[in-house]
């Protein structure tokens, strides 16, 4: 159990930005089932899920901040939505502009 939650820490590591990573998917990327997965993680991290989730994005902010101490919320917020977008909508945010302004004349 405890090589398949280590499985499951590096997936989640692996996907901090996707924020529909969520207990179901990590499960049934290490073969487990949801509520047996969530049981044995709290176990063997201390952590629920979600709130190792939370913690490891607080901890990729910090240090994306370390390496950029320039950077604000606002542009660390923005390089998140961006990917975000593009993984959700299949297109980069740039990109789908263009076509829209395409779509007024």
């Amino acid at each position: 159990t405890e090589i398949l939650i280590l499985k499951a820490v590096l997936f989640i590591e692996d996907h901090l930005v996707d924020s529909e990573v969520k207990a179901e998917q990590i499960a049934d990327a290490v073969g487990m089932s949801r509520s047996y997965f969530s049981v044995c993680f709290k176990k063997c991290t201390g952590y629920s899920v979600n709130s190792y989730i939370r913690k490891e994005r607080i901890a990729l902010a910090c240090r994306l901040l370390r390496e950029n101490p320039q950077i604000s919320a606002e542009q660390m917020a923005e390089k998140y939505f961006v990917k975000l977008f593009q993984q959700s909508m299949g297109i980069g945010f740039a990109e789908y502009k263009k076509q829209l302004k395409r779509q007024e004349f």
